[in-house]
């Protein structure tokens, strides 16, 4: 039996991010994905691909971000490809929050999120996209 698995293209906007991630939840359902690995490819998807958008300067005329997930029965292998300038969300510094949440401004801890939610992540430039792999590991 092949392994699962999903490839998704999502246009350089925030409809089409919300299109695929609502895809990729429906995947994860029909592989009845445990809740905490799901939770941790969608907060993964939407983070990285937002910020591709956000702060990569990423049009909806520039090339599709590729998503490929691969499903095994230890851990859930995502793959974000994103045509934006090079940026390595390892090598990042990501910001920590202060003691009250509430006088925190809004925005800038989401790596460090994606950093907790992956058991491994590896960035590599290829083909002159960003290249994102993160291993979640299932319960």
């Amino acid at each position: 039996m092949r392994p699962a698995g999903i490839s998704l293209l999502i246009g350089n906007d925030f409809a089409e991010l919300a299109r695929a991630a609502a895809e990729m939840r429906r995947f994860l359902a029909v592989e009845e994905i445990d809740e905490r690995a799901a939770y941790a490819v969608d907060l993964i998807l939407e983070e990285i691909v937002s910020n591709a958008i956000r702060h990569g300067g990423l049009a909806p005329e520039d090339p599709p971000t590729e998503v490929r997930l691969a499903v095994s029965p230890e851990e859930l292998d995502l793959e974000i490809s994103d045509a934006g300038p090079p940026f390595d969300p390892t090598a990042a510094a990501p910001r920590l929050a202060g003691p009250d949440l509430a006088t925190e401004p809004v925005g800038g801890l989401g790596l460090g999120m994606v950093r907790n939610a992956a058991r491994e992540l590896e960035y590599r430039r290829e083909g002159g996209r960003n290249v994102l792999r993160a291993l979640v590991t299932r319960v």
